[in-house]
């Protein structure tokens, strides 16, 4: 896998980087996510997330690898893993395609 991928199948140690195209704003509980003016022509939509996604958004300021991510994510939410894997791939995997994140790699690659 390299940098960029946007296949769901990440690694471990895998860690994600948000775009520099992309403005975050909080309003009425909820985090938009913003094309800036050099990106908006090639952005269909405007994302808007609430609850454990903004948890996510705001995990990607660490540089966690998506293990880390997990397990953050379960301890917080008192689930396993196991319950949450599918959900936090197919979420970070939207992101990656919607161009708002990117696949930065495993730690030693940066």
């Amino acid at each position: 896998m390299t940098a960029g991928d946007v296949s769901p199948g990440f690694r471990p140690s895998d860690t994600f980087e948000k775009s520099p195209d992309i403005v975050a704003r909080h309003i009425a509980g909820e985090l938009l996510l913003v094309p800036t003016a050099r990106r908006a022509s090639g952005l269909d939509a405007i994302f808007v997330l609430r609850g454990s996604a903004i948890r996510v958004w705001e995990m990607l300021e660490r540089r966690l690898g998506f293990d880390e991510m997990l397990g953050e994510m379960a301890r917080g939410y008192g689930m396993t893993e196991s319950d949450l894997e599918s959900d936090l791939r197919g979420f970070l995997s939207s992101l990656v395609s919607a161009g708002m994140v990117r696949l930065a790699g495993p730690p030693e690659e940066q």
